[in-house]
């Protein structure tokens, strides 16, 4: 258990003032570029690709209870990063794992995009076959309902790689 607290801090870590600067850099010069060359596919990419980090931040600051930063994170996607959903589904539907699973958060939570708990699970769904972690967590909760030992096998699948929330929701089968 401490062994998956500890990578989720790491990952949590990357987001001090110097990184969060460094991402707000990077999202000013991709628009710079993309107001001089709107199809600049370079820039588009990286924005795209920043959303991924960001999901995949927004995930972890989740299962450690991180409130604030999620806000925060979930915020900018709102903000600065709304209109990269167009590239997230064309890279989800190319089988990027990452896009996949940014996708499920953005349904589940209604970032940039109306709530839906279908499209989200639909897409953490197709994360979790190719081995992400946060979306075998969160696929494991869609199916808790309709499939108890699937749901099982893939909140401890999570928890062995580390995942946080899925350990500790294995300690409490009562919310199982």
């Amino acid at each position: 258990e401490a062994a998956g607290v500890e990578k989720a801090v790491v990952g949590l870590a990357k987001l001090d003032l110097g990184y969060r600067r460094e991402l707000l850099g990077k999202i000013r010069e991709y628009r710079k570029l993309l107001d001089t060359d709107a199809k600049n596919e370079a820039a588009r990419q990286g924005l795209a690709d920043i959303v991924v980090a960001d999901a995949g931040q927004i995930e972890a600051a989740e299962a450690l209870g991180e409130d604030g930063l999620t806000e925060a994170l979930s915020g900018r996607i709102k903000s600065d990063l709304a209109d990269t959903r167009w590239r997230l589904d064309r890279m989800a539907k190319r089988g990027d794992r990452g896009a996949q699973a940014a996708l499920g958060l953005l349904y589940r939570r209604g970032i940039a995009v109306e709530k839906d708990g279908q499209k989200s699970c639909h897409y953490y769904h197709l994360a979790s076959d190719q081995g992400d972690v946060a979306a075998m967590y969160q696929y494991g909760l869609c199916v808790a309902s309709q499939d108890k030992e699937g749901a099982e096998r893939l909140l401890l699948r999570a928890a062995n790689e580390g995942h946080p929330g899925a350990q500790a929701r294995l300690k409490r089968p009562e919310e199982k």
